[in-house]
């Protein structure tokens, strides 16, 4: 199970990363991940990395640095499908980490863990996410209305999917796999 190229690693979610989660769910900046939690809590931490499976996106020469993490939630067994969350900390953006972050962990999920479906939902106002979601080849599925409460306001969320067999099309050669 290879969960590394030359410029990461994603690594599974540990309470040693909990620092880090701390400082990115309390900052605000990054409420379209975590909503309107405030002040994150080690008891909410540990409550978060029992919900799926978690990574944390680190340099692959050097663990400590991390880079973003990806949360795999919502797993259905029985259909085969997921939901899928990355976020990149503000100060490792526009590297191509998500890209290649997103790689690893759906091949991992698709081909390691025989997943069928991704399924991600990208915030009204959060077009850096929505162009990452496209530009990877996720499809457009549905706008679901007033989805989340986040900043006061209900907002609508867009669903998008992607297929196994079209991240295989797309990424399996280039895995090496």
């Amino acid at each position: 199970m290879k969960l590394y190229n030359d410029k990461i690693r994603i690594i599974p979610f540990e309470q040693d990363h909990w620092p880090v989660i701390y400082a990115w769910a309390s900052s605000g900046c990054y409420d379209y991940f975590f909503g309107n939690s405030g002040p994150y809590t080690g008891a909410m931490c540990a409550e978060f990395n029992k919900g799926g499976i978690n990574f944390i996106i680190v340099n692959a020469n050097d663990i400590q640095e991390v880079f973003g993490m990806i949360s795999v939630s919502q797993i259905d067994d029985r259909s085969r499908n997921f939901h899928y969350n990355i976020l990149v900390d503000k100060n490792h953006r526009r590297k191509g980490y998500a890209k290649e972050a997103s790689e690893l962990a759906l091949f991992h999920m698709f081909n390691n863990l025989n997943y069928y479906k991704a399924i991600a939902l990208v915030g009204d106002g959060n077009p850096e996410s929505k162009a990452l979601t496209e530009g990877f080849g996720f499809d457009h599925e549905a706008i679901l209305k007033q989805e989340v409460y986040l900043d006061g306001e209900f907002k609508d969320v867009e669903r998008f999917r992607m297929l196994k067999g079209t991240f295989n099309k797309l990424y399996k050669q280039k895995l090496g796999a």
